[in-house]
């Protein structure tokens, strides 16, 4: 016991002495920690497709189709009832032992209202995916209720995913409910009958709800479509035997077959997301490496320092396990604290990301979970490899200890310290490149999306969303007249037909030229904003190239570029034009682009109607907040909304800055979580090497006197100090200009609509670093340069 007290005191008192030091070592472990922990938290909710797991998995296909005639477009044709016909028909190919079965297109926007034992009723809006009636079982989607794979489902039977299960229901079982699924092209019954769980190969999100409304060759061309048709070929069989059969079948509908392996598509699709994991792991461990780099450095550097101090212990009989001990007993207390800190960074975190603008993002990636366990374990490793490495020290400490003239033993040639230094230096400059890159990459995303530079009306604002409200007149009555609401502004917007660009065929083919925006819109559907007046045009400050007398009450506004392709083919040349079944509108002017939508054809492409009447049917309001009042305001809505409107589940409004600009919330997250690795890496690396350098100059004092004496001038000085720490930094910088380069290929790969060159961030980075590092020792040259040579001298 007062062994232990005695190594607490000597540890207290180390600790206490080295404060700057020791603080930065627990941050930085610290941040290592809950980083690494919040990483795997992450990733381990990552599970490869329930089909994968089924007996037949090797012997799955997918069949996609296109024209035997050569056409401009490479996109495969949709798959619809008569080709599903003409493959099922007199039992199918010969060589097919299961299917074709197939998820059809997705209906998303709809709006679903759940109804469990006559009373608990819900609403709330979510993606959802028709079936023919075997697909769940034959992807081998299970059951989170009974863990069996899912059967057959029934006409107008639904599963729904368990998150999503949890979210609506609470912890009461869904199974029995009734279900009214809504979209604007129909109303659809249908009957919960399980709660799938998430293995699922054709889930899109977590908000999916899978039901069977008819036979895969009766669906409805005009509101769904099947992408992928899949089959199970027999054994024996080859995929030139089902190409031959299925092309034999296709070919009075003027179509041919390509086939595809799953498994291959799906191993392909599984290798870049084993590949992501492991940047995303590597990028964690770097951070807690780093941390551990410094920390050791620090303690090893003071551990040499005090060989007098173990020298006298040896002699008056402390064993080298006695020694070990004390020098133990700071590392843990020190690796103990960082525990404690990463555990509420760790609470931090889950608080954090527990708000509302994250639930899309957390539900696609995953939930926090066990964080405190995964950093409890982390920071246990973490303390056994410090041990393991203080003991090697200790042991090479003992070796030398024996006389007290060992303590005059050079450390700055020390090859275990300066590899260290090297990868900590390594790592600085690969986060602060990357964290430029970032930068670079988030400005041109800014620029593609249209992005304005001041964002504070929008960040003030809320976005609204009616559509699942009982009375929607009422409930808007009730959110506009609120104190706290300046202004108002309704609108709608969708994809809607216009028909005079649709009945020009010479225009068509123009526009279906444009892969990306054919496989899109078909052509013939249009982005459309609708409003009721110009006030949306002043709101998000549109520049509209007004037309001489123009009618700027009802009207429609037409994008520059589309405008000059619609002149270019004499499309509508009395300008005006027809949107779907509605009324017909003047064309009063262009605009160039609207603010938050994309720089593709599909965003370009666009229209804006102006319409009185659009201020009683729309379906999407932006509330404006008086100065000072958004909080307010905010807290007023949710509460109306929750009064008004209780079933509704999911909120109904959002900020409007953030719902406009959901990807690039995405994209600031993570350039502010670059930001903070890149800080966090160089101050720990910056902290090292000031430890060093300091630690260096007072142990050569007497080595600088002498050389003073002889007439060393301040340059001198400073070559023999950097010397060592210029090399160690030329070779790190080549190993992370490599790893910075192979990061931005990776960035290319995920935002290939931008470019940036990576030459000016990565030299950024690098000076920064180099400057860092210089700065830190020519300011402790100077330092040492300052004292008398003869005081030195005299104590020697």
């Amino acid at each position: 016991m007062n062994m232990l007290l005695h190594n607490l005191k000597v540890a207290l008192r180390n600790i206490l002495k080295y404060k700057v030091q020791t603080l930065g070592s627990i941050l930085s472990l610290a941040i290592g920690m809950v980083t690494l922990a919040t990483v795997h938290s992450f990733l381990q909710n990552f599970r490869m497709a329930s089909i994968n797991h089924e007996p037949y998995y090797d012997r799955v296909y997918n069949l996609r189709f296109d024209s035997i005639q050569k056409r401009q477009s490479d996109h495969s044709i949709r798959i619809n009832c008569d080709i599903v016909r003409a493959v099922k028909a007199n039992g199918g190919p010969r060589c097919i032992e299961q299917g074709p079965y197939a998820p059809n297109g997705m209906l998303t926007g709809g709006w679903a209202e759940f109804t469990l034992n006559g009373n608990t009723r819900r609403k709330t809006q979510l993606d959802a995916v028709p079936l023919d009636r075997n697909y769940p079982n034959f992807v081998g989607i299970r059951s989170a209720i009974t863990g069996e794979k899912i059967k057959v489902l029934g006409s107008h039977d639904a599963i729904i995913n368990e998150k999503q299960a949890k979210q609506i229901f609470g912890d009461k079982n869904p199974v029995g409910a009734s279900i009214r699924l809504s979209k604007d092209y129909g109303n659809y019954q249908l009957r919960l009958v399980d709660v799938y769980q998430d293995l699922s190969l054709t889930e899109q999100n977590s908000s999916a709800l899978f039901y069977s409304p008819w036979e895969l060759e009766d669906m409805d061309p005009e509101q769904f479509y099947a992408v992928n048709l899949y089959v199970v070929l027999k054994e024996g069989c080859t995929p030139q035997q089902l190409k031959a059969e299925v092309n034999s079948r296709l070919k009075p509908l003027g179509l041919k077959v390509k086939t595809e392996k799953l498994k291959d598509r799906l191993s392909e699709e599984y290798s870049t997301v084993a590949i992501a994991c492991s940047i995303t792991y590597l990028i964690g461990s770097l951070i807690l490496l780093a941390a551990i780099i410094g920390f050791l450095r620090m303690q090893t550097q003071l551990f040499w320092m005090r060989r007098r101090e173990i020298s006298l212990r040896i002699t008056n009989g402390a064993t080298r396990l006695q020694l070990f001990s004390m020098f133990a007993t700071e590392v843990v207390m020190i690796v103990l604290v960082a525990y404690l800190v990463a555990v509420l960074m760790g609470a931090w975190i889950c608080d954090y990301l527990a708000k509302p603008q994250f639930a899309e993002i957390t539900s696609e990636l995953g939930t926090i979970s066990h964080l405190y366990l995964y950093s409890l374990v982390i920071g246990l490793v973490v303390m056994m490899l410090c041990l393991a490495i203080i003991w090697i020290v200790l042991s090479r400490i003992c070796k030398h200890s024996q006389a007290l003239e060992s303590g005059m033993r050079r450390s700055h040639n020390h090859w275990f310290r300066n590899t260290m230094l090297g990868v900590q230096v390594m790592i600085s400059m690969f986060f602060l490149g990357v964290t430029f890159c970032l930068l670079c990459w988030v400005g041109k995303m800014a620029d593609f999306n249209h992005i304005p530079d001041d964002e504070r009306a929008y960040k003030q604002s809320l976005f609204l969303q009616t559509n699942a409200a009982e009375n929607v007149q009422r409930l808007r009555d009730k959110l506009i007249h609120l104190p706290q609401v300046e202004r108002w502004i309704p609108y709608s917007y969708g994809f809607w037909k216009v028909n005079e660009l649709a009945e020009n065929e010479e225009f068509s083919k123009a526009v279906w030229k444009d892969d990306l925006f054919v496989s899109y819109s078909n052509v013939t559907n249009y982005k459309i904003q609708m409003t009721s007046d110009t006030s949306y045009l002043d709101f998000f400050k549109i520049k509209v190239n007004w037309k001489p007398k123009a009618n700027r009450k009802k009207c429609i506004l037409v994008n520059e570029e589309l405008y000059k392709l619609m002149r270019q083919y004499h499309v509508s040349p009395n300008d005006i034009l027809t949107v779907d079944e509605m009324d017909s509108y003047q064309i009063a002017g262009t605009f160039q682009s609207v603010p938050y939508e994309g720089s593709m054809k599909t965003d370009i492409y666009s229209f804006i109607v102006i319409d009185p009447k659009e201020a009683y049917g729309a379906t999407h309001y932006i509330l404006v907040a008086k100065p000072g009042e958004y909080k307010e305001m905010q807290v007023a809505v949710d509460r109306t909304i929750q009064k008004l409107e209780p079933a509704v589940v999911k909120p109904m409004s959002s900020n409007l800055r953030y719902y406009m600009a959901r990807e690039m919330f995405a994209l600031e997250i993570l350039q502010n979580i670059a930001w903070i690795l890149a800080i966090v890496s160089l101050a720990i690396c910056l902290i090292s090497i000031f430890s060093t350098v300091m630690l260096d100059t007072q142990t050569r004092k007497k080595e600088v006197a002498i050389r003073k004496v002889n007439g060393a001038l301040t340059r001198d000085i400073t070559k023999l100090f950097g010397r060592t720490y210029l090399v160690i930094t030329l070779i790190a910088m080549v190993f992370a200009v490599v790893a910075m380069l192979l990061f931005h290929i990776v960035l290319s790969k995920m935002f290939d609509m931008v470019e940036i060159n990576p030459v000016f961030p990565i030299i950024l980075s690098i000076v920064i670093v180099i400057g860092f590092i210089a700065a830190i020792i020519a300011c402790q040259v100077r330092k040492i340069m300052k004292v008398d040579p003869s005081e030195i001298l005299a104590k020697e």
